[in-house]
């Protein structure tokens, strides 16, 4: 898909980094509504994986997906204001 990046990190703090880049690259604008309100979604997907294995012996992981829809406010509240 067009405009996903993928990276792999190992730390906390790249993983702060990589969050500050991208809220940085968002695009806002004011409205009635927020004074700072997203032009742009932004989705997130972190895969945390480790060297360790359950009892099983497979390799424990986890996935969270975060998602943040662009000017969730009612464009047309805004102009009943």
């Amino acid at each position: 898909m067009e405009g996903l990046s993928e990276y792999v990190v190992q730390s906390e703090i790249d993983c702060m980094m990589l969050l500050q880049r991208g809220e940085s690259n968002r695009i806002k604008r004011s409205t009635k509504m927020n004074l700072k309100s997203s032009r742009s979604h932004s989705i997130l997907q972190i895969l945390i994986e480790t060297d360790q294995v359950d009892s099983k012996g497979k390799l424990k992981w986890a996935k969270l997906n975060l998602g943040d829809l662009a000017g969730s406010e009612k464009i047309h509240k805004e102009e009943e204001m």
